[in-house]
């Protein structure tokens, strides 16, 4: 899983960011729907582009113990 890790300047939290080929995006695999692009000088090697869909469903996961204490 590619993710970026970085702490939250007022909060002190752990911020993760997760690339977008490691969420399940409904219709992803489908050029209809979805563009897979490659983007310069940033932390994945490439982004989703939403073209134009009817339903709109994306899931990530992330382990609880990765998290700061009290976070819900």
């Amino acid at each position: 899983m590619a993710k970026s890790f970085s702490l939250h300047k007022r909060s002190g939290k752990k911020c993760y960011l997760l690339a977008a080929r490691d969420l399940a995006i409904t219709w992803g695999d489908t050029p209809r729907y979805w563009s897979w692009n490659s983007i310069q000088d940033s932390r994945f090697p490439e982004g989703a582009e939403l073209l134009g869909i009817c339903w709109f469903e994306i899931v990530g996961r992330i382990s609880t113990c990765k998290l700061s204490s009290m976070t819900l």
